[in-house]
């Protein structure tokens, strides 16, 4: 079965009561113009949903509001502004350095414990994360303050926080050894990714030149079922994993003529990777132990949370960081993580059963209700679906409440919903995004082009956009070409990529060319 996604999402915010008659008159043809867009043949057989409010709930435009799509990572926008309304802008995730047993002359009779308080950029590469090393020197001063030297016991990685399975349980096999697909836990390490480094072979049927480089998991088996594929092929390896043992295999091909890569795939022991890089941490600085453990590869014996002694503890960057930064590298983790916080927080539990509830709760306490109910199962849009309802409402509420108007404002870098515009950078919409269709379609009725208003009296306008697959036809492999002249993406965040850093004084030229050829 084809797999057709067309939605439009539009929302009209904060418009001042005294234009509402001009502007009710200046919107009557919207309906017609956005059915004429619907009626284009080009989306003949796309499943087709639009969705206009005004800030106080007047419908300027309807058609299948109530469908249910598949929000991909548009669902980001939901999970991210509910975590902000429910938790505030400034909370912060801490992870907590504790111990049980005693002290005696510099001895510790006891385990460290790394209590994980779910903070997602934990050992990041995410430039708003803190440097690891930094990370572990505050744990390291915490130790020593406490007069430890020496530890007759393990470094336990404590991830109690999160209960449950860190997966959604519907998520797809292929996924969830992926690193879009990795999971939140209660302690998170890398983005609970484990890198590789991959080549081709010689020649097509050779095994791929395949090794994990970081982090380093000598407690993992790694099974390699992938060759070299042919040219023209890419990547198509994925890494099948659970926690259930510390095994994985990686299958699939890579293409003869693909460039040695980096790929990513998910850890199913973020627990004890982050243990056992600080046990190596704490030894490097002249403090022993007896190695790395946690409660799931390990199966160390639990201590009551409460019977532990807290010697400190550091913090993530702010949640409203956080949530830009969510949408602006449309990062999974990071929305699953503020997803599942919202069910620790009202339900005190972040299964996925309990934070559903609590999800749902926050939009009844918002006054979002839609016909169809409110189908939200997942921060990240890996499952399910939801209806355009859903975000317009929303949307409209960012202007009757204070966490919602800041959602908006940390969300898109701007106090104006009219931010909204600039999504369409920050989520992944793989395919082209039809600027044409609303500026000619649409532009006569809402705004001058894409986020730009042509009426003052549209102080704020937000416009959504997304196609995929708009001519009804299957997207095959390689079947479209995108070009964009820019250095190596996420660069800052990659030491071994030329710097895209521009120095005072310094002058920066560039020359991008593009030739076609047919043989």
């Amino acid at each position: 079965m084809k797999r057709i996604l067309s939605t439009i999402i539009l929302a009209a915010i904060s418009i001042a009561a005294s234009a509402q008659s001009s502007i009710h008159t200046k919107a009557a043809g919207l309906q017609a113009a956005a059915e004429a867009v619907a009626a284009d043949p080009a989306l003949s057989e796309a499943v087709i949903s639009f969705c206009a409010r005004t800030g106080d709930g007047k419908t300027l435009v309807d058609i299948d509001a109530d469908n249910m799509l598949m929000p991909a990572s548009n669902m980001k926008l939901i999970s991210t502004g509910a975590a902000l309304h429910v938790l505030g802008s400034d909370y912060r995730f801490k992870t907590s350095i504790a111990h049980d047993g005693t002290i005696s002359n510099g001895v510790l009779h006891g385990n460290i414990y790394i209590v994980g308080g779910t903070d997602p950029t934990l050992g990041s590469k995410d430039s708003i994360a803190v440097s690891l090393e930094k990370t572990f020197g505050q744990w390291e001063k915490f130790i020593r303050d406490a007069g430890i030297r020496r530890i007759e016991g393990r470094i336990i990685g404590d991830g109690r926080a999160f209960e449950g399975m860190p997966e959604h349980p519907s998520w797809l096999w292929s996924d969830i050894g992926t690193y879009y697909g990795a999971g939140a836990t209660g302690l998170m390490f890398y983005e609970n990714v484990q890198s590789f480094m991959a080549s081709p072979g010689a020649k097509v049927g050779d095994p791929v030149n395949i090794s994990p480089s970081y982090p380093q998991a000598p407690w993992m088996e790694f099974r390699y079922d992938c060759e070299t594929g042919k040219a023209g092929t890419g990547d198509q390896l994925y890494m099948y994993a659970s926690d259930l043992a510390p095994i994985a295999e990686i299958r699939g091909t890579f293409g003869v003529d693909r460039a040695k890569k980096r790929v990513d795939c998910s850890n199913k022991f973020p627990e004890y990777t982050c243990a056992s890089y600080f046990a190596d941490y704490l030894k490097g600085h002249g403090i022993t132990s007896e190695g790395p453990a946690d409660f799931r590869l390990c199966h160390a014996q639990k201590e009551p949370a409460g019977a532990l002694k807290t010697l400190g503890s550091t913090s993530s960057p702010s949640l409203k960081r956080i949530a830009f930064e969510t949408n602006h590298a449309s990062n999974n983790l990071f929305a699953e993580t503020l997803f599942r916080t919202i069910g620790l927080s009202r339900k005190g539990s972040a299964c996925y059963d309990s934070t559903y509830v609590a999800v749902n709760d926050v939009f009844k306490g918002l006054n979002i209700r839609v016909s169809t109910g409110i189908q939200i199962v997942d921060g990240s849009g890996l499952d399910l679906g939801v209806v355009v309802e859903i975000v317009v409402h929303l949307l409209c509420a960012c202007g009757e409440c204070e966490g919602l108007q800041t959602a908006v404002e940390v969300l898109f870098g701007t106090g104006d919903p009219a931010g909204l515009c600039h999504v369409d950078k920050c989520i992944d919409i793989h395919l082209c995004v039809d600027a044409q269709i609303l500026e000619v379609g649409l532009r006569d009725h809402l705004a001058d082009g894409i986020g730009h208003t042509a009426d003052a009296e549209l102080e704020a306008c937000a416009v959504r956009d997304a196609f995929n697959n708009k001519f009804g036809k299957p997207v095959l492999y390689r079947g479209a070409i995108a070009l964009e002249t820019q250095r190596y993406p996420d660069s800052p965040n990659h030491a071994d990529f030329p710097s895209c850093t521009l120095r005072p004084g310094e002058v920066y030229t560039h020359s991008c060319i593009y030739k076609f050829y047919a043989k």
